[in-house]
């Protein structure tokens, strides 16, 4: 009789190519060995099948399937539906796991019967893996419920959850759009204890791949929605299947105003701005910052909201004098562009 294993490892892929490789060998390699690793190939035009396929064939608990491309949330549930272990790890094809990743979580986890949720600090890197900064997370659940009214505490590459809390959650929800982890952790908190690892166990690579000017805007909007509808009951999207990301209209209709929408939205664009900064991609920060990519209201609180967070980016050594440039440089572009337009 078969044996099941005690984690199964999902991640999906899309035109993942370019560091597939390291992210399938930081599994393989892993201090814990039993596991399984679903790996789903999302309708990829490059040759991602073809390195999932070579290590499939050299490694038996690997298990991969390729489909029409449906996007990440409908990846990730179906390898949880394939999934035979008890345990979820979830892991990105760009991200790289340290060989003790697996090890310590589970150790932790067999002598925390009653964790559901567990994840780790996080190490952010260049796409080079040269480290930028040390994310930390809180550790013990009652500190993480508090967090969690604000923003998110987990770091997706790092979670790992019990899968039968994961089926009975609904897994993750395409309403929830580049939030649908963030989502998933609200619900599983409302039955289920968590907890995060102090030590980094994922690195995250940085690079302009990773970020895109469209989801930042629709992660904004999913990540307050998904507040909203954890401190609503019901909640209206448990019964109700979207085949569309929630839109601000839902935001808005729950009191909140366009300008603290705006200010979230400019807050995410300086944090991710700063961090390909500190990656050597000033290029590409300059092209997140382009003042066509603003409203009007996100570009009158740009120089507020900078100057609001430049004392937490110096704190945590993210601060570099190149971010007062870009923005500098955008806002003037913005205000030059509204004098001749006026």
């Amino acid at each position: 009789m078969e044996i099941n294993p005690t984690v199964s490892v999902v991640m999906s892929v899309y035109n993942g190519e370019r560091f597939l490789k390291e992210a399938i060998e930081s599994i393989l390699r892993q201090a814990y060995q039993d596991f399984e690793f679903i790996i789903i190939d999302d309708g990829s035009t490059d040759s991602t099948f073809d390195l999932i396929r070579y290590y499939r064939d050299i490694d038996s608990r690997i298990t991969s399937c390729i489909k029409t491309h449906s996007g990440l949330i409908d990846s990730l549930n179906l390898a949880a539906k394939l999934a035979r272990g008890r345990w979820l790890s979830i892991m990105d094809c760009d991200d790289v796991a340290v060989p003790e990743k697996l090890m310590v979580q589970l150790d932790f986890l067999s002598q925390n019967p009653d964790i559901a949720l567990l994840g780790s600090s996080m190490l952010n890197t260049d796409e080079n893996l040269n480290p930028v900064f040390l994310q930390s997370y809180p550790q013990n659940h009652d500190d993480i419920i508090k967090m969690m009214r604000y923003q998110n505490c987990f770091s997706h590459p790092a979670m790992v959850i019990n899968k039968e809390a994961f089926l009975k959650a609904g897994g993750y929800r395409t309403a929830f759009l580049h939030a649908e982890d963030f989502d998933l952790s609200l619900r599983l908190l409302r039955k289920h204890k968590a907890a995060n690892i102090t030590d980094p166990l994922i690195k995250r690579r940085i690079h302009k791949g990773s970020i895109s000017l469209h989801n930042l805007r629709q992660q904004v909007v999913s990540a307050i929605a998904a507040r909203i509808a954890s401190q609503l009951d019901p909640d209206p999207f448990e019964k109700v299947i979207f085949d569309a990301p929630v839109s601000k209209v839902f935001v808005t209709g729950h009191g909140v105003d366009e300008s603290a929408l705006a200010r979230e939205i400019v807050r995410n664009f300086i944090f991710l701005a700063q961090l390909l900064i500190r990656c050597n991609s000033y290029a590409d920060a300059t092209v997140l910052f382009n003042s066509e990519n603003f409203t009007g209201l996100e570009m009158e609180l740009l120089p507020e909201e900078l100057g609001n967070m430049k004392g937490a980016l110096l704190k945590s050594g993210l601060y570099t004098q190149s971010l007062d440039e870009i923005v500098s440089a955008v806002y003037l572009n913005f205000s030059s562009r509204a004098q001749h337009s006026t």
